[in-house]
């Protein structure tokens, strides 16, 4: 019986897979499964079978992690949900500086007590009287209104979760805030943070100095939509991540600089090893970060014990570490991300590709790298399509490029921003390095803007992908097992050739779906919220804000699928009780360019700059979509002309619809919200779909009507017809 040769990696990556089936599935599933593998276990160690030590210790990290979740559900899930109301006191401790939202200012607290009771998670506080409370601060306040950032279907839950500030609140009056009686090396290294941020500001122009202040420090709040919409559409996000990438150059730098100066041995490797700490903890120690400085870190240890670090066993050892400490990151997109891309890095890709040092001149090995990198790149993005199909919906196919050519461009201006950083203000060559760094982030950002207008670049992914991902993986990892020696090509170059197939494929698919439109109607229940997209994305608009949070993140997530970050409008003809509740929610998800809102509209914040307010309107969208619509006090329906297909809507129940224009009273879709007008025939129309919490039995409809409660969300497409 022969034991397992990476614990460390088997363990921690059976432990991750153990909470993320259990976040998924829940807790009450551990209670069935347990006792199955512990007899299993049991018995294979009785008849020394060489698959018990697997067993054994599969089986550990399952109850280890049925344990850890538990253990968290009872001290921060259950009780979190009584909090949830008005006037609600609220005090707690500042855990970074305040950040800027249109119209208010917003911090999160740790440590908070609400209604006198301690809690063990954070709550994001929004508010409006001019406060700048420090980290370490104390703040004390009456919130107006304490919710739950997202609810428990949310398929986002856990990650909002594990990000700590999963409840927010609006300060009713100002903030109370007490300064601590001194202050920790932590604030200082956020103080220094600030610092670098504001001299960047200084010297280069605004967006800019975001873009590259959040490369350098993995600061995104004050990134533009536009440009954060460009690096997710180009694939290049994971530039903002602090992580492998920003360690690697900077402990390579100090450890050459070190190693070429000291004549002590262990010197550089424990100077790299407290740097490790101090940026993890000056980035905001990310989950990446962390991921990425525990690998580093057993790197250095093992360096000084003489001593080889597998770097599997490394991953394994510092995913088991970080979920024991926060079970909650096996839901954290950020986390699993890092973790799976490392995982190809050092697990799958040496499988696929032995690098061999080319002969000949610099630019053959240059050449050779780079080809390299590109098929890393390739592995590393099919390798992470799970995260990308279940969190988002997309996959960026052009990221191994970009990837290529952005990192370079980004570890020069991470080096230059850092030079910049350290020259006194008013030195010429301050301003020159600033100048070389400015000109690198605008490359970064013209390159992603670039690669975000092809349309192709985003491929749709749904959930159901996942499952065959998993059977194609299970197949190739049986035919590295067992003909390693002349698979390695085949497996490498049938990835590069779907890849290449789904670029192609994309391309294809742009210039025939453009003028396409989807209408998705979502099950909203007694609201409305219908979405529209071109095939290319290039399109978008939402009709109402209705329906529950659910409803709204179907609704996001197929405006994602189709490349769509900002939908070119929203429109909202009636202001309803539920549009008036979520429409700051979908303005702060989903930000539109242009916002239409009617008369008595309760306006609230992050309204767009382009808000119009009218109770009717009558123009041409987009080629090929026409909209109209007016509201009364005691009607309110529109139409919608979608490539010569009529839909006529009505979100007003009791809407009279006695005498109205022809343009009303017939159709290809009727589309109303609880039950159909009493003055309007059904018959007159080739379907009918009523959204509503009914049954179609249940309301009585006539045969050419559904009701979404019995269909779930209905997908309409319209294609373009060439005259």
């Amino acid at each position: 019986m022969t034991g397992v040769k990476r614990k460390a990696a088997a363990f921690g990556f059976s432990l991750l897979g153990t909470l993320s089936l259990l976040m998924l599935c829940g807790v009450k599933l551990s209670y069935a499964i347990a006792p199955v593998m512990i007899a299993v276990c049991v018995i294979a160690l009785l008849r020394r079978t060489n698959a018990a030590p697997y067993l054994l210790t599969f089986t550990a990290a399952f109850v280890t992690g049925a344990l850890l979740l538990s253990a968290a559900n009872g001290l921060v899930y259950a009780p979190s949900l009584r909090y949830v109301g008005d006037d609600v006191f609220l005090s707690g401790t500042v855990k970074d500086f305040p950040q800027d939202h249109p119209a208010s200012k917003g911090v999160v607290l740790k440590n908070c007590v609400i209604d006198g009771k301690t809690t063990r998670y954070s709550v994001t506080v929004y508010f409006t009287d001019g406060s700048y409370p420090l980290p370490e601060d104390t703040v004390t306040l009456t919130a107006s209104e304490l919710f739950c950032s997202t609810d428990e279907k949310d398929r986002f839950f856990y990650h909002t979760l594990s990000n700590g500030a999963w409840l927010s609140a609006f300060a009713r009056g100002g903030l109370t805030v007490t300064e601590p009686e001194s202050r920790s090396p932590l604030f200082r290294l956020k103080e220094l943070r600030q610092q670098i941020q504001s001299k960047a500001a200084a010297h280069v122009e605004s967006e800019l100095a975001a873009v590259s202040s959040a490369i350098v420090t993995g600061d995104r709040t004050d990134i533009p939509d536009g440009i954060r919409t460009a690096f997710r559409k180009s694939g290049i996000s994971h530039l903002f991540a602090v992580s492998g990438m920003h360690l690697a150059l900077w402990t390579g730098i100090i450890f050459r600089i070190l190693q070429k100066r000291s004549r002590i041995r262990l010197l550089p490797n424990l100077f790299v090893l407290l740097f490790i700490w101090v940026y993890a903890a000056f980035t905001g120690f990310s989950p990446s970060v962390i991921r990425a400085g525990f690998m580093l870190s057993l790197l250095c240890i093992a360096n000084l014990i003489r001593r080889h670090a597998d770097p599997l066993n490394s991953l394994g050892a510092s995913a088991t570490v970080m979920l024991v400490v926060d079970p909650w990151l096996a839901g954290n997109v950020s986390f699993l991300l890092s973790f799976i891309a490392t995982f190809a890095i050092v697990g799958v890709f040496p499988l696929l590709y032995e690098f061999k040092s080319a002969e000949g001149k610099l630019i053959k090995e240059a050449l050779f790298s780079k080809r390299e990198e590109l098929l890393l790149g390739v592995v590393v993005l099919f390798a992470t399509i799970p995260c990308s199909a279940y969190f988002f919906g997309y996959m960026a196919a052009l990221a191994p490029v970009m990837s290529l050519i952005c990192t370079p461009i980004a570890e020069l201006m991470m080096i230059s921003s850092a030079v910049g950083a350290v020259l006194p203000s008013g030195w010429m060559l301050t301003r020159g390095v600033y100048t070389v760094s400015a000109a690198l982030t605008n490359a970064i950002v013209k390159l992603s803007k670039g690669a975000a207008e092809l349309k192709f670049t985003i491929i749709p992914l749904r959930e159901g992908y996942i499952a065959v991902w998993f059977v194609i993986t299970a197949a190739a990892i049986l035919l590295l097992r067992y003909k390693i020696k002349t698979s390695r090509a085949v497996v490498l170059n049938v990835l590069l050739g779907i890849w290449a197939a789904a670029l192609l494929t994309g391309i294809v698919i742009t210039g025939m779906t453009a003028k396409d439109y989807t209408v998705y109607i979502p099950d909203t229940g007694n609201a409305t919220m219908v979405a529209v997209t071109s095939g290319t994305g290039a399109r978008s608009l939402v009709l109402g804000c209705g329906g529950d949070y659910d409803v709204f993140a179907d609704c996001r997530d197929l405006l994602q699928s189709k490349a769509v970050f900002t939908p070119d409008f929203v429109v909202v003809p009636r202001n309803g009780k539920t549009e008036s509740a979520n429409l700051n929610r979908l303005l702060k998800g989903i930000p539109p360019d242009n916002l239409l809102l009617p008369m008595n509209a309760q306006t609230g914040k992050n309204l767009p700059e382009h808000t119009v307010y009218t109770d009717a309107f009558d123009g041409e969208l987009f080629p090929g979509l026409h909209l109209s619509y007016e509201t009364r006090e005691d009607f309110c329906a529109g139409v919608m002309t979608v490539n010569g297909v009529k839909l006529v809507f009505c979100l007003y129940p009791a809407s009279d619809f006695t005498g109205r224009d022809e343009t009303y009273l017939s159709g290809d879709y009727l589309i109303c919200r609880g039950m159909i007008p009493v003055t309007l025939d059904a018959a007159r129309f080739g379907s009918v779909v009523v959204l509503s919490d009914k049954s179609a039995e249940a309301l009585g409809l006539p045969e050419n009507a559904v009701s979404t409660a019995d269909t779930g969300g209905i997908t309409l497409l319209f294609k373009h017809h060439s005259s």
